[in-house]
């Protein structure tokens, strides 16, 4: 079962933290309570860019074998979602959207280079991501905006992993042009945008190869052996490959150059902890002697082991609370990365905290 705990104000003054949004930040920066969300059946959010792909977009085989539980009758809320590395705009439709409330419209982004978007070249950096992931969000946000026919309404984010840059970069530019806040923001299973996750040694062991924009086939064998035993095994290993060497290395070099809390949150954060972040010291340490145990090979590489790279702790995702204004709380999900984004009690906590402070109930959906 997931454990909750909750944690205190972000701290930063009102004053400064008004100064960077309009009407809305600055209430919410002077610890008013938000606006009354205003609930009302909603357009459909505009998917007039290749980076919101629907259900019809993705590949009839796939279509074929999963059911389509995407659409939205009458919805009164919007949930945008960001998700991690190796992902895709279709496995979230499938093991997210489909399991999602009837009463919100769910949009999942799509990076180029992945899924629908497999073959378009990525983007140079993470910030070129970014603008891409704004131009295909801008139109549902303009929506949102004073005059819009879905001016007011309830909105979040969901974010897993490298997701969390895309979070707080969108929302910093939902408020800069629309004067937008989220209702709220959950983060799974990652850091602030300004942690790095390697260590120096690890970072210069991907970068090793002096490639802008990949990781070395080295560091790909550290950090990720599974992904590196794909390589040069067919059309489809090969891009798998190619979005976790492209995708870790623009999201450690974002880390490394990001500034302190570059986006201040005016909306109360919701911070997933998987397994790695929720071991005791006791589970720590036994981790690091299963990892112990196997240097004698890794020596034999002339590479490190991967905990000898990794720079994750829990302390790390503590820092989310200087993210915000509001409040910050942290739930321990027991579940490896790579699902948490889909567990049962990721997923109860979700909607059951969304649904309280949307303010949608029972009468709506008749």
């Amino acid at each position: 079962m997931a454990a909750a705990a909750a944690e205190g104000d972000g701290g930063q003054p009102a004053a400064a933290a008004a100064a960077e949004g309009g009407d809305a930040a600055a209430a919410a920066a002077a610890g008013q309570p938000a606006p009354a969300p205003v609930l009302r059946p909603l357009p459909k959010i505009p998917r007039v860019h290749d980076g919101l792909p629907t259900w019809a977009d993705l590949p009839q085989d796939f279509r074929d074998k999963n059911k389509d539980k995407t659409k939205r009758v009458k919805a009164f809320a919007r949930l945008y979602c960001f998700y991690g590395i190796g992902d895709s705009a279709g496995q979230w439709m499938r093991d997210f959207v489909n399991n999602g409330a009837l009463w919100c419209e769910m949009a999942v982004y799509e990076y180029k280079g992945h899924g629908t978007r497999e073959d378009e070249p990525f983007d140079q950096s993470y910030e070129e991501r970014v603008e891409d992931a704004w131009e295909a969000m801008r139109p549902a946000l303009e929506q949102q905006a004073k005059g819009g026919p879905a001016e007011g309404c309830p909105w979040a984010i969901y974010a897993h992993s490298a997701g969390c840059v895309m979070a707080c970069s969108i929302a910093a530019k939902a408020r800069a042009e629309f004067d937008l806040e989220p209702t709220c923001v959950f983060l799974v299973d990652q850091a602030p945008p300004n942690v790095p996750f390697l260590t120096d040694e690890g970072y210069d062991l991907m970068c090793k190869d002096g490639k802008p924009l990949e990781s070395s086939v080295d560091w790909m064998t550290v950090w990720c052996p599974d992904k590196a035993r794909m390589r040069g095994k067919g059309k489809l290993a090969d891009q798998i490959y190619d979005r976790w060497s492209y995708g870790m290395r623009i999201l450690e070099d974002f880390y490394r150059t990001a500034e302190e809390a570059y986006h201040m949150f005016h909306c109360p954060l919701y911070v997933f902890c998987g397994l790695v972040a929720d071991m005791s010291p006791q589970e720590t340490r036994k981790v690091k002697a299963q990892r112990e145990a196997k240097r004698p090979k890794a020596k034999r590489t002339g590479l490190p082991a991967v905990g000898d790279i990794s720079a994750v702790v829990l302390e790390d995702y503590h820092k989310w609370r200087n993210w915000t204004t509001s409040s910050c709380e942290f739930t321990n999900v027991r579940s490896p990365h790579h699902e948490i984004w889909y567990h049962l009690d990721t997923d109860t906590k979700l909607w059951q905290t969304f649904l309280a402070l949307s303010g949608v109930t029972a009468d709506l959906l008749k």
